[in-house]
């Protein structure tokens, strides 16, 4: 073991340790939304263009929603899917990097990754992201909300009866 992933693995137990004790940093849907703006401006500096999103699921899927649409490219939704195209042509989404360990054979294999958050203990650190995390905190966000009924209800309570997060309308039947 080399001495950034030692320092990774007791930074990591660390991560562990204060989830147990129930520390939680959350964002609201405004705070995910600018913060995503952000990643896209961090990926227009870039200056590359690609011809696909894989986003990894389940947290990729948000955040490569949006950037689909922003830079109106088809998602790839399987692992089958992306290893049919050029790895040149795929960015790779997720909502958090924390350990590295999920995006790590993507990282190893030469993709571009791009993250909303990327947690300062990471083993490897994506090519874009929105924002660094650098505490051990739990992350809930937005779509995290165990109660995503009362979320919903204080939206439309808000928007008059209507409308959500990302502009979705939410009907009763």
């Amino acid at each position: 073991m080399n001495s950034k992933t030692l320092v990774s693995h007791i930074e990591n137990n660390e991560l562990k340790n204060k989830r147990k004790n129930n520390v939680k940093e959350s964002f609201t849907w405004n705070e995910f939304i600018n913060i995503t703006h952000h990643l896209i401006s961090n990926i227009n500096y870039g200056g590359k263009e690609y011809k696909y999103i894989y986003p990894v699921p389940r947290g990729g899927l948000i955040p490569g929603v949006i950037l689909s649409y922003n830079y109106n490219l088809p998602l790839l939704l399987t692992e089958q899917d992306m290893l049919s195209k050029p790895l040149i042509d795929i960015l790779i989404v997720d909502d958090i990097v924390d350990s590295g360990n999920t995006l790590l054979k993507y990282f190893e294999r030469g993709y571009d990754i791009a993250s909303v958050f990327v947690r300062h203990t990471t083993i490897f650190t994506p090519k874009y992201y929105g924002h660094q995390i650098n505490h051990s905190n739990w992350i809930m966000l937005p779509y995290d909300n165990p109660d995503i009924e009362d979320t919903i209800s204080k939206v439309k309570e808000k928007n008059g009866g209507e409308g959500g997060p990302g502009g979705i309308i939410y009907k009763n039947k």
